[in-house]
């Protein structure tokens, strides 16, 4: 049975990656004005039913067709089409024009450079099963499963569901992991397989699978699985009018019967095999049924039936394109032996041993290519593991790095809006105080205004009452009683006394802030009387005001101003006042 599958497997690499589609009914197939109506993923199916039902057409109709077809869809902005039209150009040049040759390989290398330049994830992922069948094709396992793989992860990811070809590929998937042995792997995909089917496409195909996927699990020992999937697969080839499936399916299910030892189940199935695959002359077939039809009457210690079926297996050996397997030398042994028939017997089981140690050797061979092939599988599984630690490792410290970056921007975010939050108080504090200078300013403008007036009224109501002494000492009045003598000595008091200049300089600061200091910087010379009368002069008062104030006479206020001016090398009366200005 082995044989008979790697015989299908070679089939498939001969013939090219498109026999399923070689074998579908194409009444349904567009014609290429049809194909210039298409629009959207949803009629995929009708291009690759053009592209297959046109494959025996010369290689330049084929790609002048591509051409025109991609333009088309790329003017009319369906992208998903164009797409697709350009997978079918690289996919023909390495399949069609360079199947079987190293070039195959670098076409679809280069096709997968530029689908990732173009993100196409789903034609990257056809592209990279696609280049996995072809590397098993060449049996160079590790790279084959290693692009598998990766079609497979970025086909379920992108749209498996959407792609025409998906059953194919998965189908093809499996066997290749049949072939090196991994029968859980090919279980994984051939299950896959039956979640994609397209209604118009390879469903009548499903034996294919089902059968492979039975193979899987009598490999696994898992027996009733394998017979359930057996008889699905024997079913569909019926329904298919596959004959040759249908008997290659009923011999299968009938070795496994048989390795159970259930011979009443397994006689009917192998007897069907024979006799269809003798009448239909698939000679191999018929010979590995008649070893095993003697085997089964050899149990049933029918020994004429059992030699006339392996007299057949030897006859049908002739016409196969294998030899006659070990089993039918053990059997004849067994036969010979029964029949008390002893140099036979010896004889058949030296040639039992010979052919046994050859196909030993054969398989030992087979067994430690295949564990080669399976070093190099998990060799490059190992490297994808690693790549992919590393892509998680890249993203963990990327996905690290955008944190402590946000975080940095959340921190320098509230930390800026704090700095413009504490410039608002500020600025309110500011304000806040701006007017509260104002309105002490205000307030001691008005107190040192309410001083100096009384300061005036004082020294008006002193002036009056001056006057009217004087006036007594005119009439000759020469008593004064006790009113008269207390405004005498009022009259010689001194009108602005130390406390009262405090009081005044302290309003007059408020007023004017930082005047008497400048006053000391500019004129450091000044004497306290120079002062108080610069101090008056910034008030805008007379002179007889200021003598008022300052308990002297006008004419005194004049000469100290004069003396002051001397002094400060000041020319006019007018500059004194001027200098007080800018202070």
């Amino acid at each position: 049975m082995k044989k008979v599958l790697q015989g299908i497997f070679r089939m498939f690499g001969s013939m090219g990656m498109m026999l399923i589609y070689l074998l579908v009914d194409t009444s349904c197939t567009a014609q290429p004005d049809s194909l210039l109506q298409l629009k959207g993923n949803q009629h995929m199916d009708q291009l690759w039913h053009w592209y297959h039902h046109n494959l025996p057409q010369d290689s330049t109709f084929i790609l002048a067709q591509l051409d025109q077809l991609e333009s088309h869809y790329l003017k009319h902005r369906e992208k998903e089409l164009a797409q697709q039209v350009w997978f079918l150009k690289v996919y023909y040049r390495g399949t069609g024009l360079y199947g079987g040759t190293s070039r195959s390989i670098d076409i679809f290398h280069q096709g997968i450079l530029e689908a990732k330049e173009n993100d196409w994830h789903f034609i990257l992922g056809l592209l990279h099963t696609t280049l996995g069948l072809t590397h098993s094709e060449n049996k160079q396992w590790g790279p084959a499963f290693e692009n598998l793989l990766k079609g497979d992860v970025l086909l379920e990811t992108y749209g498996y569901r959407q792609y025409p070809d998906a059953q194919r590929f998965l189908y093809l998937m499996g066997l290749a992991y049949y072939k090196v042995g991994e029968y859980r792997k090919a279980t994984t995909a051939l299950r896959k397989y039956f979640t994609y089917s397209p209604e118009k496409l390879i469903r009548h195909h499903e034996y294919y699978a089902l059968n492979t996927l039975a193979l899987c699990y009598q490999r696994e020992n898992m027996p009733d699985s394998a017979s359930y999937f057996y008889q699905q697969a024997y079913q569909n080839a019926v329904v298919s009018g596959n004959v040759y499936w249908a008997v290659l399916i009923h011999g299968n299910l009938g070795q496994l019967y048989f390795e159970q030892k259930k011979y009443d189940e397994a006689l009917d199935l192998i007897l069907e095999d024979y006799t269809e695959s003798y009448q239909h002359g698939i000679k191999g077939s018929a010979m590995n049924a008649a070893v095993t039809l003697a085997a089964i009457y050899l149990a049933r210690n029918d020994l004429k039936k059992a030699e006339t079926y392996l007299d057949s297996a030897r006859s049908l050996s002739a016409f196969a394109t294998h030899p006659l397997p070990v089993f039918y030398y053990d059997t004849r042994f067994d036969l010979h032996k029964r029949k008390g028939d002893f140099p036979l017997a010896v004889l058949y089981a030296d040639s039992a041993r010979i052919k046994k140690d050859s196909v030993d050797q054969s398989r030992d061979l087979e067994v430690l290519d295949q564990a080669l092939m399976k070093v190099a599988v998990e060799r490059h599984s190992s490297e994808m593991r690693e790549l992919e630690n590393a892509r998680k490792r890249q993203v963990l410290l990327r996905n690290t790095l955008l944190i402590i970056l946000a975080l940095s921007a959340f921190i320098m975010f509230q930390f800026y809006q704090r700095q413009i939050m504490r410039q608002n108080k500020e600025l309110q504090l500011a304000e806040l105080n701006e007017k509260i200078a104002q309105d002490e300013l205000i307030n001691s403008k008005k107190e040192l205004d309410l001083y100096t007036r009384n300061l005036k009224e004082k020294n008006e109501l002193i002036e009056a009452i001056r006057l009217e002494m004087e006036e007594l000492r005119l009439t000759g009045v020469q008593q004064m009683d006790e009113r008269t003598e207390r405004l005498n000595q009022l009259l010689q008091s001194t009108i602005l006394t130390d406390h009262d200049w405090v009081d005044f300089r302290n309003v007059f600061e408020k007023v004017y802030p930082g005047f008497f200091t400048q006053l000391r910087e500019k004129m450091p010379d000044l004497t306290p009387a120079d002062t108080r009368l610069l101090a008056l002069t910034k008030l805008n008062l007379s002179s007889k005001e200021m003598a008022s104030i300052l308990g002297i006479s006008a004419d005194s206020i004049k000469k100290s101003r004069q003396r002051l001016r001397r002094r400060l090398n000041l020319p006019e009366e007018g500059s004194l006042d001027e200098l007080l200005e800018g202070i």
